[in-house]
């Protein structure tokens, strides 16, 4: 039988078999969470740090179990990224547990929900402003990814104001307040997959995984991955077709099978 760490790292990372490893001796990755008020006091204390030190916010939200989760503490120590963690980020990691510890997190940065592990938010500390929304989903592949792709991802940011963003015209607003809508009521989809596949593991123990949960979970890590990509395509699809003339845009959105259904 595998263990339930062992069988959470095969379901994680696209069934990728194995972790990385670290230099911890043995010390959890991710800090066990006991609550949201112990989360959100940790992020309060991490973006002090990073506002009295002039630097970034880097919030890495993975767990143990994810291979993906434990690929991205690995790249942290490549030394190159590692100058540059030293140089423009306060670095703090959020054990999201098995999916229970996400919504509140994120809730701060209007994100609806996150769609793998890890997801890792680049925040400008003083104005609390997340400077990578449009990419968040990148880091969840972290295991196929190298140190050098997280330099050259995180040295796009740099300490300071952020640069102030331009109002959307009415009709693109319009636009992409429809994809936003459509995001978060899909998002609650997904908070109730969560919540089901968290309880199947946990009543799991250290039992391999059962067919049925194996479908539960393939259903679930299809839709998260269409989605990010469909949610991209339309709001590229909003821009352009805004800006050649069009108003009232109406959107086929697609529709994605899931198990709660």
């Amino acid at each position: 039988m595998k263990t339930l760490l062992s069988m959470m790292l095969f379901l994680c990372g696209a069934f990728a078999p194995g972790f990385a490893t670290s230099d911890t001796g043995g010390a959890p990755l991710y800090p066990e969470t006991h609550g949201y008020d112990d989360i959100h006091k940790a992020i309060a204390q991490s973006r002090q740090d990073a506002i009295d030190q002039g630097k970034l916010l880097m919030v890495i939200m993975g767990a143990d179990w994810c291979h993906d989760s434990r690929a991205f503490i690995t790249h942290l120590q490549d030394p190159a990224f590692e100058t540059l963690i030293d140089e423009r980020y306060v670095v703090k990691r959020v054990n999201v547990g098995y999916y229970d510890f996400i919504r509140e997190v994120i809730a701060p940065w209007n994100i609806p929900v996150i769609y793998g592990t890890p997801t890792v938010l680049v925040v400008e500390p003083v104005t609390d402003t997340l400077l990578n929304r449009d990419t968040l989903p990148t880091w969840r592949n972290a295991a196929s990814m190298s140190a050098d792709d997280a330099v050259n991802y995180f040295a796009e940011y740099d300490p300071g104001p952020p640069a102030a963003a331009q109002a959307p015209s009415p009709a693109l607003a319009e636009a992409l307040a429809q994809i936003d809508a459509f995001e978060r009521e899909q998002a609650e989809r997904i908070y109730t997959a969560y919540a089901e596949i968290g309880a199947m593991l946990r009543e799991m123990g250290d039992e391999s995984p059962s067919p049925e949960f194996r479908v539960k979970w393939d259903q679930l890590a299809t839709m998260r991955r269409d989605i990010t990509v469909d949610l991209g395509r339309m709001r590229t699809e909003a821009q352009a077709r805004v800006a050649a003339g069009e108003t009232d845009i109406p959107f086929d959105f697609p529709d994605y099978s899931l198990f709660i259904d």
